[in-house]
């Protein structure tokens, strides 16, 4: 496995990028770096994170705080591709 590459941005937010990052279609990733950016720029960085969890749907991402989560969007795949 090589080491990922980490990118740092603005908001304190780290984007580690590992052997992933390769396997998925432009598009796909598009998709899932799109949901990753409206998260980051709706979180409370004071309260609240960003997760990225990847299942066997897919990847999805959410904002986390003390009190639960709000699912923002992420790459899903469809029950055929699982």
């Amino acid at each position: 496995m090589t080491p990922p590459n980490i990118e740092s941005f603005n908001r304190g937010v780290l984007l580690i990028l590992g052997d992933a990052y390769d396997a998925f279609p432009e598009d796909d990733m598009l998709i899932l770096l799109t949901a990753i950016s409206e998260a980051v720029e709706r979180y409370n960085p004071a309260r609240e994170a960003v997760t990225v969890i990847e299942s066997e749907k897919g990847f999805e991402v959410s904002i986390v705080s003390a009190t639960g989560r709000e699912c923002v969007g992420g790459l899903f795949y469809s029950p055929d591709e699982v």
